[in-house]
């Protein structure tokens, strides 16, 4: 039995990252970034409710996902509300078209790396 977890765990490992041209970091007009990342999850900051702004985020940080289908990214934002204060996902639809993310009248620009 742990020798068939091990291999399991081996070949999720050396899966490759999906190759998908979404994937990378983002900069809205606001400033703020996100990351897409090739293995469907995603780094955002989850929104929080004001009688929220002391509640962990670290577990609802790490349910947010996205997906995408033709020029819709779907993504799973995590919004901590509530009482208590629990981890709710809300889907937000982006555009991708013409190499820029687009929600409502935001555009969303690809962060260059500095290499």
């Amino acid at each position: 039995m742990r020798v068939a977890l091990l291999l399991v765990a081996l070949v999720a490992a050396c899966q490759k990252p999906v190759d998908d041209p979404v994937v990378g970091r983002w900069r809205g007009e606001s400033g703020k970034t996100i990351e897409l990342r090739g293995d469907g999850t995603l780094d955002m900051d989850p929104g929080v409710a004001p009688e929220c702004n002391n509640a962990p985020l670290a577990a609802c940080r790490a349910s947010q996902t996205w997906h995408r289908s033709g020029s819709t990214v779907a993504v799973s934002r995590g919004v901590v509300r509530g009482t208590p204060c629990t981890c709710h996902l809300e889907r937000i639809d982006l555009q991708f078209r013409g190499g820029e993310l687009i929600y409502g009248t935001e555009h969303i620009q690809r962060v260059k790396s500095a290499n």
